[in-house]
């Protein structure tokens, strides 16, 4: 991750993990009258998810800039931000109990191994 950042390409680097969820065709958002509606004001209709563009996830794993970029930046995307590739099982972001007891699956089921 740190050698993508190195390259002088990007302000800013994070890691990213694959979705299966599109914001174009199955992420949709509650309106005012309690209706739903899909997120993406895309123009592309996407019917099936196997046509929908890969879409990612930012992780909590890693972030890279430097102070210049966050004294400068109003948000992170203001610039040329890279995504680094980093595995589902490395990049499980704990935020409730679900979370956190899948979490703790995987390792007992990796200590089991050993």
């Amino acid at each position: 991750m740190i050698d993508l950042y190195k390259t002088g390409t990007y302000d800013a680097v994070v890691g990213i993990t694959e979705s299966n969820h599109s914001p174009d065709f199955n992420m949709v958002y509650k309106n005012n009258n309690d209706s739903i509606e899909i997120i993406s004001n895309s123009k592309n209709t996407v019917n099936r998810r196997q046509d929908a563009k890969q879409c990612y996830l930012i992780t909590t794993y890693a972030y890279i800039t430097s102070k210049n970029y966050i004294k400068k930046s109003k948000h992170i995307f203001e610039g040329k931000v890279g995504g680094y590739p980093i595995s589902k099982s490395q990049s499980i972001d704990i935020d409730d109990i679900d979370d956190f007891n899948y979490a703790l699956y995987l390792y007992k089921f990796n200590e089991s191994k050993k």
